[in-house]
């Protein structure tokens, strides 16, 4: 179930996402997660008893905690996953449509070749010389509505 949570936290294109779940006990509980949230997840009960906001990590160790039903719990995160991944295919098969394979295959080769330099950036940056654990994790992250007028295929290591 974690990499259910992880997904939709780094790849959901949604801003807001709202699911709810009940305890053992039959309390109702209600979750939000937003974007642009630092502690992205609130866990609110209707009854008003609990009120948390926490970080990914804290999410499904609390719930637990709470009794959470977690089964039921799965199925509603895997059904949001699945509908993201849905969106995704129709993007790409859009792209396919409406601007061809050719198209399709040179922005996913110049966006893998883009993580490639960061990566390599990143370990000169850091001086790794054990590889053993492989290049550094890349995920993209919230700018928070920033914007910049640098050019594309310009990144220098400064």
């Amino acid at each position: 179930m974690h990499q259910l949570l992880d997904f939709i936290c780094d790849f959901s294109t949604d801003d807001q996402v709202y699911l709810t779940a009940h305890t053992t006990s039959g309390r109702r509980l209600e979750l939000f997660w937003r974007r642009d949230d630092r502690h992205r997840w609130r866990v609110v009960s209707t009854d008003g008893a609990v009120d948390l906001r926490l970080p990914r990590e804290q999410v499904l160790p609390e719930l637990s905690g709470l009794g959470v039903e977690m089964g039921p719990l799965g199925q509603a995160l895997s059904s949001l996953a699945a509908s993201q991944i849905a969106h995704a295919d129709a993007v790409l098969h859009a792209a396919r449509r409406y601007l061809g394979s050719q198209h399709l295959q040179q922005s996913v080769a110049s966006h893998r070749d883009f993580l490639g330099q960061i990566s390599e950036a990143v370990r000169d940056v850091t001086d790794v010389t054990d590889m053993n654990e492989g290049p550094p994790a890349l995920r993209v992250v919230d700018g928070g509505g920033r914007t910049t007028g640098t050019r594309r295929d310009h990144l220098t290591l400064t």
